[in-house]
């Protein structure tokens, strides 16, 4: 039946766009991302607030990863955690690098070694 078989279309439609929707909000929101930035600070002295001292203008989503790298995430479970391609995920992450090598933070190796 035609009119049956439009009526599975629409409301696959209707589904993918709500599913589309849910999955375009973040799974993190900036309470558990401080948090988790405070916890990793505490743990691992002060890494993370360093880092942000060295780069004040750096961008949140660099700090984010930062996070989330150093908490133990792999990229692929970061690409889902944010709702980010895979690729986005990977090119911040080279850029992070470059810019931690070209710090002069302390920890520097340390950050290295946990992102690599």
């Amino acid at each position: 039946d035609r009119s049956s078989a439009a009526s599975d279309v629409y409301k696959r439609q209707a589904l993918t766009k709500k599913v589309k929707g849910i999955l375009s909000e973040k799974i993190l929101d900036k309470t558990i991302m401080s948090d988790l930035e405070n916890t990793l600070n505490q743990q691992y002295d002060n890494v993370i607030s360093n880092f942000k001292s060295e780069y004040p203008k750096i961008k949140p989503c660099f700090v984010e990863l930062l996070c989330l790298l150093y908490a133990g995430f792999s990229p692929q479970q970061i690409s889902v955690i944010t709702n980010e391609t895979l690729k986005t995920i990977y090119m911040r992450k080279f850029h992070l690098k470059k810019k931690i090598i070209a710090s002069h933070i302390t920890t520097k190796d340390v950050i290295l070694n946990i992102i690599s």
